[in-house]
């Protein structure tokens, strides 16, 4: 099931932002985006609204997934062809589904290449899996951003360098923030704050 969230900067009250689909709670994205702006700094934040392209990935419309690993060129494929993964996983019904299934698991691009060709289906190495068509970005201003939708969290850069995760509504309830130092350590060891996370996990 989707947790569907938004990844964003937060500038005198403006949202500048983009969707993301899966994996929204913020025990499962806020790891993720710590070893990402820990890692490439603000040129992430430039990555993740689509400000910056990288590679072939195209134009990030909207996020997929976030993940911050790398893709590991050698790493052998759970299955060896498409047909031997939709026989064995009879839900998946589209070559998207398969992207996800290699991606999360460590797939190799060349094989990734090989055996899909969604015009959707992008991955941007050490940030997670993109769509490139179909969705617009987000913008507004945080004392008015208006109705939420099926939004679950909201993730959002300041200009003081921290994270900050806000419940999305009228108004934006913010449940947490981390400074770039915790950003740091989070990165590092992220069981450390996985209580204070997972606080975050049940706040309705």
């Amino acid at each position: 099931m989707s947790t569907r969230s938004i990844i964003g900067t937060l500038k005198d009250k403006k949202i500048h932002a983009r969707y993301c689909h899966f994996d929204g709670y913020p025990s499962s994205m806020v790891p993720q985006l710590a070893m990402i702006l820990t890692r490439d700094g603000l040129e992430a934040m430039k990555v993740l609204v689509g400000q910056k392209s990288l590679a072939k990935a195209g134009n990030t419309r909207a996020w997929h997934s976030i993940y911050a690993g790398q893709l590991d060129p050698d790493a052998p494929l759970p299955f060896a062809t498409l047909e031997e993964y939709l026989a064995n996983v009879p839900e998946a019904e589209s070559d998207a589904d398969l992207v996800d299934f290699y991606y999360m698991l460590g797939a190799t691009k060349r094989n990734i290449n090989e055996e899909v060709r969604s015009a959707r289906a992008h991955i941007i190495e050490g940030y997670g899996r993109v769509y490139s068509e179909g969705f617009e970005p987000i913008t507004g201003s945080i004392d008015s951003f208006g109705d939420p939708g099926m939004l679950a969290y909201a993730y959002l850069h300041t200009t003081d360098d921290e994270l900050v995760i806000y419940r999305p509504g009228q108004p934006m309830v913010e449940i947490g923030r981390f400074t770039k130092e915790e950003l740091a350590k989070l990165s590092r060891t992220p069981a450390v704050y996985q209580g204070r996370l997972q606080a975050m996990d049940d706040i309705k």
